[in-house]
């Protein structure tokens, strides 16, 4: 009987030893999901951080388009101010011209007044055609920046997606 009794404590200790055994692999494991989960929201924090900045560098971009925008539209008001201007010149170089043996000495000036407003109205035509060069540049960084939000968006959503799915396996 002394036999039985003791095997019987052994075989009680061992699926104690067993449970307890398992308890603390359940408690390390748990751990490491809710250190898992940490990282997580760790790393969504840092997302939203770097959305933040993709905002705040897109609004910087945009006031910079509307800036340049308005410069834009500034040079192309000077534009057709120049080519007013031109038109003007041109009326008068006929007018100049129907008169030109009593005002040879004045056509000559204003000739060279006109070489003079057609080298400016060349300047800034290149002008117009650098700023036109840099608004593209800038709508290609737009839309650079937008595809970088984009894939941002996207890594928000997969890991709000992996969050959820964490959450169903600690909470199921």
């Amino acid at each position: 009987m002394t036999t039985t009794t003791s095997s019987m404590t052994t075989t009680t200790s061992s699926m104690t030893t067993t449970a307890l055994s398992d308890h603390y692999s359940l408690s390390d494991h748990y751990n490491l999901i809710n250190d898992h989960y940490n990282l997580i929201n760790d790393h969504y924090s840092l997302i939203n951080d770097h959305y933040s900045l993709i905002n705040d560098h897109y609004s910087f971009i945009s006031d910079h388009y509307s800036l340049i925008n308005d410069h834009y539209n500034l040079i192309n008001d000077h534009y057709n101010l120049i080519n007013d201007h031109y038109n003007l010149i041109n009326d008068h170089y006929s007018l100049i011209n129907d008169h030109c043996n009593l005002i040879n000495d004045h056509y000559n000036l204003i000739n060279d007044h006109y070489s003079l407003i057609n080298g400016h109205y060349n300047l800034i035509n290149d002008h117009y055609s650098l700023i036109n060069d840099h608004y593209n540049l800038i709508n290609d960084h737009y839309s650079l920046i937008n595809d970088h939000y984009n894939l941002i968006n996207d890594h928000y959503s997969l890991m709000k997606d992996a969050m959820n799915l964490l959450r169903e396996l600690l909470y199921h």
